[in-house]
């Protein structure tokens, strides 16, 4: 194939061009993706979840095949929000004690 990679139908036409040529009829067709978050998903990735997978799902765009990604975006999402709080309340630089309370590293 030469040229530009097709995009999606449903893409092009979130992005406002339909464009020229009619949609692609043997465009591949997952079902669509359960809004419900997995189980598994700790409390933070579940909120990043409910907060994106209901959007995606109205514009047709979660389907079955990308639970996984979101997934891995949720619980990702939610370990980088664990990491600016903590680096809010600590600062970017701070002692790391032994023991005896005594710095060994900064």
């Amino acid at each position: 194939m030469r040229g530009r990679k097709p995009i999606p139908s449903k893409v092009a036409f979130l992005r406002g061009f339909p464009g020229h040529r009619p949609a692609n009829k043997n465009e591949p067709k997952p079902g669509p993706g359960s809004i419900e978050p997995p189980e598994y998903l700790g409390k933070q990735a579940k909120k990043v979840w409910q907060e994106v997978a209901p959007e995606l799902f109205d514009l047709g765009l979660l389907t079955v095949l990308d639970r996984q990604a979101l997934v891995r975006y949720a619980v990702l999402h939610a370990r980088w929000m664990e990491a600016e709080k903590f680096l809010e309340e600590k600062g970017s630089v701070y002692p790391i004690k032994d023991d005896q309370g005594r710095i060994k590293y900064v």
